[in-house]
């Protein structure tokens, strides 16, 4: 029993909200920026004010100028800058301050609702595959994959649930049993002898990993084929395409694979043996075989 986990699951509100959290406040970079565009805009101010100022000052030196030469004087002189009631209203236009910003000071709210989905499917599909894991290891751990000579040939690895079984009325199992016979009769071979318990375990192993569609050897085919055998082997063998093949078709494939395969032919032109059990049986990942040898 699995035990349960402390994670707590975080909501899409929460996930918007610590994305967005270090957009609170404006960035110390974008503040500098901020006030070296309001800084110039000051100073674009002040020189006007300045130079606004000097014309004044130019216009009232003029001013006196003029009264000097026809025999007039002011009696106050005009102080330089500029002079504002006090009554006025002293006022500023808006000013437009420009502030670039870069991309990365910028977050648009869609982006960031697109990333937490993506994020809440991948651990969707990460936790339906710890959970297939689990349930690959919970139907397999009642028969543990043992060591053994003859290799076979796999076309896919993954466990998968259990499917219906279509299993083979004999025909296919005995032309399998048959071609092994001429092929080893091709090569000056005895032929070998049909034996019940042989055929039984064999089937048993085919239907098996049929409904499994998983490809292993059987860990315990020595022990339940029984005592007064002096040598056993195995060959396995699937494919995933053949549900589309006829019978004839896919049993010939299966046998010319094993003779493909310098270890599958070696146990099949093996002189130890004497004895074959064949199994066959169809599953949704396709036609399963098993070849059981014994020898006595």
């Amino acid at each position: 029993m699995a035990e349960p986990s402390s994670h707590r699951t975080v909501s899409r509100a929460e996930r918007l909200a610590q994305r967005l959290r270090p957009y609170e406040q404006v960035a110390a970079p974008l503040q500098r920026r901020y006030r070296a565009g309001l800084a110039g805009a000051l100073a674009v101010v002040l020189v006007a004010g300045a130079t606004a100022a000097a014309v004044v000052d130019d216009d009232a030196s003029a001013a006196r100028a003029d009264l000097a030469a026809l025999g007039l004087e002011t009696g106050n002189d005009v102080a330089p800058g500029i002079t504002v009631p006090g009554s006025a209203d002293l006022g500023l236009e808006p000013m437009d301050v420009d502030v670039e910003l870069s991309k990365g000071d910028i977050q648009d709210i869609p982006d960031v609702v697109a990333a937490i989905e993506a994020e809440e499917e991948a651990e969707r599909q990460a936790a339906a595959a710890r959970e297939e894991a689990a349930a690959a290891a919970s139907r397999s751990a009642s028969r543990s994959p043992a060591p053994a000579a003859e290799s076979s040939e796999e076309t896919a690895d993954d466990d998968a649930p259990a499917a219906a079984v279509s299993v083979g009325q004999g025909g296919e199992r005995g032309a399998i049993g048959a071609m092994v016979n001429d092929f080893r009769a091709q090569n000056g071979l005895h032929t070998l002898g049909s034996d019940g318990t042989l055929d039984q375990v064999a089937q048993s192993w085919a239907e098996w990993m049929a409904a499994n569609q998983t490809l292993q050897h059987n860990p315990n085919y020595r022990s339940e084929i029984g005592g007064g055998w002096s040598a056993a082997g195995e060959n396995i063998v699937r494919n995933t395409g053949g549900a589309s093949m006829s019978s004839s078709a896919i049993t010939s494939w299966m046998v010319d694979w094993w003779k493909n395969s310098s270890v599958h032919r070696a146990n099949m032109l093996n002189t130890k043996y004497t004895h074959v059990g064949v199994g066959y049986a169809m599953g949704s990942g396709g036609p399963y075989a098993v070849l059981l040898l014994g020898g006595r």
